[in-house]
């Protein structure tokens, strides 16, 4: 991991980069759609951390929610 991606992670709670991990594996798993698809926080094991409302609180808000996974993303395609 370089030391963007690491920085990147470490600006969030513990919680939520457990969030954005899991969101990181899906992405491994089944592509970028993973990113763009609001539904992937109501399947496990994203909706563990609560439903939408809860988890986009983790992060401050949808809208910080929606520019951490898209921050993650230019990230990885930067890499």
């Amino acid at each position: 991991m370089c030391k963007n991606h690491r920085q990147f992670f470490e600006r969030f709670a513990p919680e939520a980069r457990e969030i954005l991990q899991e969101v990181l594996d899906k992405y491994a798993d089944h592509g970028v759609a993973q990113f763009t698809d609001e539904k992937i926080l109501q399947v496990p094991p994203l909706s563990s951390h609560g439903n939408v409302l809860e988890i986009a609180g983790r992060f401050g808000g949808a809208g910080q929610l929606r520019g951490a996974l898209d921050e993650m993303q230019r990230l990885l395609y930067a890499a």
